[in-house]
């Protein structure tokens, strides 16, 4: 008999809750399009396996992501003129 992942943290008494909308779409939709990101990464500098340059691409992700791209769910705002 094959248990699925929920099936065994409730016998170990775990409370599970099924999140959808609100703040669960933003972080989602942020690891999509760093998943998208990533391939798009990979068709350029497939033969990379430098670790350090992995930091450093994903660093300025993260930054390029935060502070220049307009979000829509922002009303097409940059993240930093939002929160400033």
């Amino acid at each position: 008999m094959q248990l699925c992942w929920y099936k065994i943290v409730e016998r170990l008494g775990i409370k599970r809750s099924v999140v959808s909308g609100d703040n669960r779409n933003y972080i989602e939709r942020w690891f999509q399009t760093l998943k998208r990101r990533i391939n798009q990464f990979y068709c350029y500098f497939p033969e990379s396996k430098n670790v350090e340059h992995a930091n450093r691409w994903l660093k300025m992700f993260v930054f390029c992501h935060n502070n220049m791209r307009k979000h829509q769910g922002l009303g097409w705002k940059k993240q930093k003129e939002v929160l400033n």
